[in-house]
């Protein structure tokens, strides 16, 4: 398992970018906000919690590609390009 704290810098359409690179992995994704944990690959889920910029949330991946995952959907959440597919 592996587990990241990191502040969002959301732009549009952030929130389907990440469910859509989460659903790309088999790694069980979590995102913790605050006490609210959610699965990172439903979208009401992620809805629920409200991401906005600047939150802090932290983000877990467990699984086989979960170094992999962390890494991709770190660079969604900080509105970086995306360089490789996985």
């Amino acid at each position: 398992m592996i587990r990241r704290q990191l502040k969002i810098e959301l732009k549009n359409e952030t929130v389907n970018s990440f469910i859509q690179k989460a659903n790309e992995f088999d790694s069980a994704i979590k995102v913790i906000k605050h006490s609210k944990i959610v699965d990172g690959k439903d979208s009401s889920s992620m809805r629920a919690i409200q991401l906005e910029c600047g939150n802090i949330i932290t983000l877990v991946a467990e699984g086989g590609d979960e170094r992999e995952a962390i890494e991709a959907l770190s660079s969604v959440l900080k509105g970086e390009p995306s360089i490789n597919s996985f």
